[in-house]
């Protein structure tokens, strides 16, 4: 876990994608104006990555006429200092039916079956709670099958996910409880670990991720 902080953070990432997404989604946004903000991404590779992801959310929703919202991340409270958070892009009403929508827009590295099992499980514990009991969840995976290959673009539900016990569940749980106090322990310098040049006032967060 170490080495992966020590790594220096790759030059760009999907958040402008994933901050465009609703507006693709719902159509109502012509694509030129989508890329021209995709344009403002500093680099070339995250240029075309984040373009390439917002033309797919865009085909993903041909034919369907609906309202995107913004929507929290989930958090699933693990104790008074500990909440695992279960982030979620936008929800959408269509027709009569409310649906959450978490995009994968990763190439590779994605998620495989039994981690988006294990997303599912949590995301009936953060996402489907509350107004939002009664919500579809909706997962758009933008992965390529293999390292070489082109992306291929799939929706999936919660009935197309791999079970996952709820003992599997306590387990992925506990682990991300002893990481987390394992690194608090150690009294890290998070930006010297990073290897950064300036300090970052989020960093511990007690809001771990989980990588979703």
């Amino acid at each position: 876990m170490l080495e992966h902080l020590r790594r220096r953070p790759v030059p760009w990432n999907y958040q402008k994608s994933r901050d465009l997404a609703p507006y693709a989604f719902e159509r109502k946004v012509p694509l030129t104006a989508l890329r021209a903000a995709c344009l403002s991404i500093p680099t070339e590779t995250g240029r075309s990555a984040n373009w390439e992801v917002v033309q797919m959310v865009r085909a993903a929703s041909a034919g369907r006429e609906v309202r995107c919202h913004a929507t929290p991340d989930g958090l699933f409270r693990v104790r008074r200092d500990l909440a695992i958070r279960v982030a979620a892009n936008f929800y959408f009403v269509e027709g009569e039916r409310t649906k959450i929508l978490w995009l994968q827009p990763r190439r590779g590295y994605a998620l495989n079956e039994a981690q988006l099992g294990m997303f599912g499980a949590l995301a009936r514990m953060a996402l489907l709670v509350e107004h939002f009991e009664t919500a579809e969840l909706e997962i758009l995976d933008l992965s390529a099958p293999e390292p070489k290959a082109a992306r291929v673009s799939r929706i999936l539900h919660l009935s197309d996910l791999p079970a996952v016990s709820d003992d599997d569940v306590e387990a992925a749980i506990q682990r991300v409880v002893s990481a987390y106090d394992a690194i608090v322990a150690m009294n890290l310098d998070w930006d010297a670990l990073r290897g950064r040049t300036t300090k970052r006032k989020d960093r511990p967060s007690d809001q771990p991720d989980m990588g979703f």
